[in-house]
């Protein structure tokens, strides 16, 4: 598809900063409000973005340049990273065969991608790729192997962002106030479901019986699918549709999602107690700007010397 605005871009920008945001929020677990709201929303949101970019049809080119922007990082930074926290955070590495944390969302990118040509040959790809991911939920075996569940549960926001991204994007600039209130609204939701229901929900990595809840799991799975990309829609209009700071902080997405796991590993482990304050929440907010920004800047001064 073709995207002419600068606004993917941003988004990708302001989306950086919140998943390494997100990663840092993690110093005091899994249980806070501000995690549980960000959770909603930005791991669709980014797989509807990349859905944006990805192609319909995949020649030889198309695959060889896959393997070397993704597939080759991906098997780099799966071992690095299983590596390091195979020391100093051992309980966060499931196998090697497993993505290592952060790395599922690229084997799973690369599994979007080579399923896409097939998955648009159906009559409705949207509504199968919802219905397979809540059946694959039943299935105990699909879980963090190889990234199978969250393949699955975010296939549906990555085809929506294909077929309909164009038109999204449209209606986020066009309806900016409404989708801006909607989105304040579903925040503040999440600010209050997040004391009642488990945030692994939101992350799609489990099958429903690994996740105790009294009400039916297909029925968590499905809300949380569709209030997802309900609220990333509804995020496209809060990114601003003009910053050229978040435009090229957007252009240089790949190096900060690569790399922040180091600095945030260093956080983790620096052992600050700020509980779960605005002093917290505020610090790691700023840390989280500055990390994606030294990483952009640091990407961009690299290829600018590589191509002189």
């Amino acid at each position: 598809m073709t995207l002419r605005s600068d606004h993917p871009d941003m988004i990708r920008g302001a989306l950086i900063v919140l998943v390494v945001w997100g990663h840092l929020l993690e110093l005091n677990g899994f249980n806070g409000r501000l995690y549980f709201a960000i959770y909603l929303f930005h791991i669709p949101a980014f797989t509807m973005i990349s859905g944006m970019f990805s192609k319909s049809r995949l020649d030889a080119k198309d695959i060889s340049r896959m393997c070397r922007r993704l597939v080759l990082p991906l098997v780099i930074f799966q071992v690095l990273y299983f590596v390091v926290l195979d020391q100093v955070l051992p309980h966060r590495v499931f196998g090697l065969l497993t993505p290592v944390w952060i790395i599922w969302f690229l084997f799973s990118l690369v599994t979007w991608k080579l399923l896409l040509p097939l998955a648009l040959r159906l009559s409705h790809p949207v509504l199968v790729a919802f219905f397979v991911a809540l059946i694959a939920g039943f299935m105990d075996d699909i879980g963090r192997e190889f990234s199978l569940s969250r393949t699955l549960v975010f296939f549906p926001a990555f085809l929506i962002g294909h077929i309909y991204g164009e038109r999204i994007l449209s209606a986020a600039i066009r309806h900016r106030a409404v989708l801006i209130g909607l989105f304040v609204v579903l925040v503040c939701a999440a600010f209050v479901a997040a004391d009642h229901v488990n945030i692994r929900w939101l992350w799609g990595s489990h099958p429903y019986v690994r996740i105790p809840q009294d009400t039916p799991g297909v029925f968590f799975r499905a809300v949380s699918i569709v209030l997802g990309i309900v609220a990333s829609v509804a995020f496209f209009a809060v990114v601003p549709a003009r910053s050229s700071s978040l435009a090229r902080l957007g252009r240089h997405t790949m190096p900060v999602f690569l790399l922040h796991g180091f600095p945030v590993i260093f956080f983790w482990l620096s052992g600050l107690q700020l509980g779960q304050s605005l002093l917290f929440a505020s610090a790691t907010a700023v840390t989280a700007l500055a990390i994606s920004i030294s990483i952009a800047w640091g990407a961009q001064l690299w290829s600018a010397m590589c191509s002189s």
